[in-house]
């Protein structure tokens, strides 16, 4: 078990665990042939995941210390499920669950299987096997490594190459001049050809 202060300095994985337990309900969804269509899942760091290159499901995760030195999390998870979820302006970038399976998906099975799923990745974080977990979010991502993004701050972009991921989850990115930079949250982008 983490103690507290473990706890603290490895927060970001968390992310990690409902992507990964999301991931694998969808998996499940699909294998189980309750959709239409194989669902092409992938994720996209931090916090996105992916059907067919397009936006399906966020995540957040908010942590804060209480006066009395206990530490929370709140891990937030959103799915566009059903048709009409994902606005005309955005249906380039994002995609709903319906859609993407060929048939209207029930909520309920869904959330079962993200609950059942988090509960065993969160198992092995909070047992240390961040190894384990990062593996597990590697398998699943096709951008964690060697693929060309752009970093966004404001108004800028930058151009950067990932090249894996830190022990607690980060992104690791050179930039064209080869500096390496460790990256715990940003919004990141693939840079299209």
């Amino acid at each position: 078990m983490l103690k507290p202060t473990q706890l603290l300095k490895c927060w970001p994985l968390l992310t990690h665990v409902a992507s990964i337990a999301l991931v694998e309900t969808l998996r499940d969804f699909s294998d189980k042939e309750l959709s239409t269509c194989p669902l092409a899942i992938d994720l996209k760091w931090p916090n996105d995941v992916l059907l067919s290159g397009k936006k399906c499901a966020g995540i957040l995760l908010e942590t804060t210390i209480t006066d009395d030195k206990t530490y929370a999390a709140v891990v937030g998870v959103g799915i566009n499920v059903h048709q009409g979820s994902v606005s005309e302006s955005l249906k380039s970038v994002a995609v709903c669950l319906d859609e993407m399976a060929g048939i209207a998906v029930p909520r309920r099975p869904l959330l079962v299987g993200f609950l059942h799923h988090f509960q065993i990745y969160y198992q092995w974080f909070e047992q240390g096997q961040h190894h384990k977990l990062l593996e597990q979010w590697k398998n699943n991502s096709s951008m964690w490594n060697g693929v060309p993004v752009w970093i966004k701050d404001g108004d800028t972009c930058q151009p950067a190459l990932t090249c894996g991921l830190s022990d607690i989850g980060a992104l690791l990115v050179c930039t064209p001049e080869g500096e390496e930079k460790t990256l715990l949250a940003a919004d990141i982008s693939v840079r299209r050809k």
